[in-house]
């Protein structure tokens, strides 16, 4: 595919064997280019797989602004952020309704009061993560960065499905994974590439 022409030399192999530098610049590009252009389907399975391997210390360590004097989601933006955990909130309301309803039952979700929709929806989430808010287009990067890690151990499925709503958006993406995570997927990838098993695509 187009997409792959562009890429360095032997990336796909690099990649692959995991000797790859997400830091470096022509890396970062290379997997940026290589990941936005890969089948949603596929980035997200693999993503799924990836952060179920990673271990959850090390990823609440990551994605907690603070911990280890970083602070990955704190240069989104305000929007962008609201964005992600408005995603995530979907995501895991979704999968524990069924799946299906994402970003819908993320919308409804804040205005759902009493009965079972507190114990279940966003305010029980809100509660039970001690976010500081309930309505996703508030939360800061604390609260997305609670949200982000829950997932990431309980539903590793729902952190892929909202990564793969940004696969096409590099500066999004190292922060919501976290380099291992994002290395694991992408190694995934490029394994099935190279072994012609990536649906769309043929070296």
């Amino acid at each position: 595919m187009s997409f792959l022409n562009g890429l360095g030399g032997n990336f796909l192999q690099r990649l692959a064997g995991g000797n790859m530098s997400p830091a470096q610049p022509n890396d970062q590009r290379d997997m940026g280019q290589f990941l936005g252009g890969v089948p949603r389907d596929a980035f997200q399975q693999h993503t799924a797989s990836a952060m179920g391997q990673v271990d959850p210390q090390e990823y609440s360590n990551h994605v907690t602004p603070g911990v280890g004097g970083t602070n990955p989601l704190g240069g989104l933006g305000k929007g962008l952020l609201g964005s992600l955990a408005g995603s995530l909130v979907g995501n895991m309301l979704g999968n524990q309704m069924g799946g299906g309803a994402g970003s819908l039952v993320g919308s409804l979700a804040g205005s759902m009061v009493g009965g079972q929709a507190a114990q279940g929806g966003i305010g029980g989430l809100a509660t039970m993560l001690g976010l500081n808010h309930t309505d996703p287009q508030q939360m800061d990067e604390n609260d997305v960065a609670k949200l982000a890690t829950h997932a990431q151990q309980n539903n590793p499925q729902a952190l892929a499905a909202t990564a793969a709503q940004y696969q096409n958006q590099p500066n999004v993406l190292p922060g919501l994974l976290g380099n291992k995570g994002l290395l694991l997927a992408g190694a995934g990838l490029a394994a099935a590439a190279l072994g012609g098993n990536l649906p769309g695509i043929s070296l």
